[in-house]
């Protein structure tokens, strides 16, 4: 009898999310709630970046029921590789300081 593979909501095999081996001292989880309000978005959105954002840190599974947590460092990582936005009003210059 073959063991059927679990998937995560984006297809991916759960093995492929543990491909970086984690050390303990390194790991610092954070649930999805701090995610959401780090990343200053609603549940809706973190469920659809989940799903449909290959380079979005994917929860991680700690126990055989509903329990998951985000990788601190993965999410940090994902965060310093978004673009950096661009201002097209160049009026406004936010290193500027007026006395």
């Amino acid at each position: 009898m073959s063991k059927k593979k679990h998937r995560c909501p984006n297809g991916q095999p759960m093995e492929d999310l543990t491909q970086k081996p984690l050390r303990g001292s390194d790991v610092r989880l954070i649930t999805a709630e701090e995610l959401r309000k780090l990343l200053g978005i609603s549940r809706s959105t973190l469920d659809r970046a989940i799903r449909s954002d290959p380079a979005f840190p994917q929860p991680r599974r700690l126990s055989s029921g509903r329990l998951i947590r985000f990788v601190h460092a993965e999410v940090l990582d994902y965060i310093s590789g978004l673009p950096c936005a661009e201002y097209s009003d160049h009026a406004f210059d936010p290193n500027s300081f007026s006395d």
